[in-house]
């Protein structure tokens, strides 16, 4: 009865066995669910099921998981304390085209909309991992290791506000079908009375937010402040040490 059927590879522990309960190597969901949570059950398995290999499962690759469902917890809890009110009913639209926003906010909208492309692109050829691993690596690495950190000192601008929101909300909603139990209870306080999250839209691509020369310029800078990183470790500088430095271009 059904028009499309996905077929996944053998589940093997693991040393490369097949799962079954006769050799005892089974794991059983439901005490991953207890020790790890549901979400990290889901993603976990999501994002290792690659399409024409089989699933190599033990205990340890659910970490990813939770981890992951933590950071979502975290992040959102952070942006919330330090949302004003009111800024959650701002339409993103009209406020691009109102505001002249600097260089990290067009970033991070334009990183977004091109992995919320790529990601329709993977969920449409059935490559569940794809989407999900892209997904993963937007919000922890970029949304919340890169963006939110430069923010943070001027988290209050209105600017800094709307983006961070609207990109969070929207976030949430393309990670739903991944995680849906830790993103319907953030939905219902990031959003309260917009209803539940499953019955909102999947966000729609806004082409016109999608820069790639922007997303190159700070692609450099990123570069630049990795490459410090390293070079202050390496040297063995403690964190609160100021040091100068030039960079040529």
């Amino acid at each position: 009865p059904f028009k499309d059927v996905y077929i996944h590879g053998t589940v093997r522990d693991i040393d490369g066995k097949k799962m079954s309960k006769s050799l005892g190597n089974i794991i059983d969901p439901l005490e991953i669910i207890q020790e790890y949570g549901t979400d990290a059950l889901r993603f976990s398995l999501i994002s290792i099921t690659a399409q024409g290999q089989d699933v190599f499962l033990s205990k340890e690759r659910f970490e990813q998981g939770r981890n992951f469902a933590n950071k979502i917890w975290n992040a959102s809890r952070f942006i919330m304390l330090n949302l004003e009110p009111g800024v959650a009913r701002t339409d993103l639209c009209q406020f691009v085209k109102k505001e002249d926003l600097d260089i990290t906010n067009r970033w991070i909208l334009s990183r977004f909309y091109t992995t919320l492309k790529n990601v329709n692109k993977y969920l449409d050829s059935y490559k569940f991992n794809e989407a999900a691993n892209l997904l993963y690596s937007f919000f922890w690495h970029e949304f919340c290791d890169w963006y939110l950190e430069i923010i943070k000192p001027q988290i209050q601008l209105k600017s800094n506000q709307v983006v961070m929101f609207k990109v969070l909300e929207k976030t949430l909603r393309a990670l739903h079908p991944f995680i849906p139990f830790i993103t319907e209870e953030l939905w219902s306080r990031v959003n309260p009375g917009a209803g539940l999250i499953v019955t909102n839209p999947w966000p729609h691509i806004q082409e016109d937010l999608i820069d790639k020369k922007v997303e190159a310029k700070m692609g450099i800078v990123f570069d630049v402040v990795t490459v410090l990183r390293n070079m202050r470790a390496e040297l063995e500088i403690q964190p609160h040490d100021e040091v100068y430095a030039e960079v040529y271009c």
